[in-house]
């Protein structure tokens, strides 16, 4: 699927823009650890008209789940440590890009996992 990977991205994207699906989405990150793109992808392969097999779901969690956890939950978490601190708005800037990049890694990730 790595021919889909800049439409996923960029339809992504676009569903993320939705002020009441990103709030909602958020939440359940928060109350539930929702991993958001990869809440996106399954969506998104549905739309294509791809069921996802159980088979293809272990897959495609083996294929993110270390990345998720080592690069994006850390980001994401020390991002959040320093929303209160003024003094660290810079490099709360800086985090804020490296977990969009995270992202993108992911997104990569995921497209890769189901072929």
């Amino acid at each position: 699927m790595d021919d889909h990977l800049g439409a996923f991205w960029d339809w992504a994207v676009a569903q993320y823009e939705a002020p009441e699906l990103r709030a909602c989405l958020l939440e359940c990150q928060e109350r539930a650890g929702l991993v958001i793109l990869e809440a996106l992808f399954l969506a998104w392969l549905g739309r294509k008209g791809h069921s996802v097999t159980a088979l293809e779901y272990k897959q495609l969690r083996a294929a993110i789940e270390p990345w998720v956890a080592g690069v994006v939950i850390p980001l994401r978490a020390q991002r959040k440590k320093w929303t209160d601190e003024p003094a660290l708005a810079a490099h709360r800037r800086h985090l804020l890009g490296l977990e969009l990049e995270a992202e993108r890694v992911l997104s990569t990730l995921l497209t890769g996992a189901i072929a």
